[in-house]
């Protein structure tokens, strides 16, 4: 009974529902034929042609600019002619200008010999000269002296007169250590007083017996010489040297001159080899060494 009335309900319940669908339906329709039809025109949109497809230049690399090197000047070689060399021409003596724009000085010179044994005669001469600039001259016919040093003052030995060469030869005798000066005289003014020259008076000194050559090292050996001539000299000595450096000279012990003039002494070579032995007087104030020569000498 009661699934009958449920099968009751569910059909009224469609048949509603079925009712409500049909209305619903209708009222569409109505609806839609009361509304106008109208026609909807679509417009086509226009094709668009695409565009083509740019492919990018490559980027240009802009070149460095070149600058052009200079060109060199060519210069060409010239090859110079040979100077033909000048005829050499003989110097004529020089002669002073009549007129020089140069001042002329006059100066006078001695020249002697710086050493001389006692007893010998030394020969000079005095020139008197002008000079301007770089050139000189003789000059003739001038008054000049020769003076000598005597206790501390110069005196008047020799005068005379310049030749053409502007020179005066003189001659001094060698007694003690002496200087000399010389001296121009004008013909108005002072004197003028050249250069002075020291003269060493030495004496003589030679060997005075024969000498032991071939000595033993080690060993006194004697040797004589013999010192005239110089009356001061009261004292002399030997010397001796090794052949490979002889400007080095060892000195023996200085022994008083005999009365004859002769000195003895004894030296001893310190090891074999070659020397050089000389005697040699001693110096003093009046006058100067003197030497002997040299001799080679082979110690064993």
């Amino acid at each position: 009974m009661k699934s009958r009335k449920i099968a009751i309900i569910a059909g009224l319940t469609a048949a509603a529902v079925a009712v409500g669908l049909s209305t619903a339906i209708g009222a569409s329709s109505s609806l839609a034929a009361s509304k106008p039809h109208h026609k909807v025109t679509v417009k086509a949109k226009p094709k668009v042609t695409p565009k083509p497809k740019v492919t990018p230049k490559p980027k240009v690399t802009p070149k460095p600019k070149v600058t052009p090197k200079p060109v060199p000047k060519v210069t060409p070689k010239v090859t110079p002619k040979p100077i033909p060399k000048p005829t050499p021409t003989p110097p004529k003596p020089a002669s002073p200008p009549e007129q020089s724009p140069l001042k002329l000085v006059r100066s006078v010179v001695l020249t002697l010999p710086a050493e001389g044994k006692v007893g010998a005669n030394l020969t000079g001469f005095i020139r008197l000269i002008d000079t301007a600039g770089i050139d000189s001259f003789p000059v003739a016919d001038g008054i000049v002296m020769l003076e000598e040093k005597r206790s501390g003052k110069f005196v008047d030995v020799a005068d005379g007169i310049t030749d053409a060469n502007g020179m005066f030869s003189i001659g001094v005798m060698v007694k003690v250590n002496t200087t000399y000066r010389a001296v121009y005289h004008p013909d108005a003014g002072k004197d003028v007083a050249g250069n002075s020259v020291a003269v060493s008076a030495v004496a003589t000194v030679t060997w005075a017996q024969k000498p032991d050559l071939k000595p033993a090292s080690g060993t006194p050996v004697s040797y004589g010489f013999r010192v005239t001539s110089a009356p001061s000299v009261t004292m002399a000595h030997l010397e001796y040297a090794n052949a490979d450096n002889p400007t080095v000279w060892v000195k023996a012990k200085s022994v008083p001159i005999s009365v004859f003039d002769i000195v003895t002494e004894s030296i001893t070579f310190p090891a074999p080899g070659t020397y050089l032995v000389r005697g040699v007087s001693d110096a003093t104030s009046a006058n100067g060494s003197g030497y002997t020569s040299s001799l080679t000498v082979l110690a064993s």
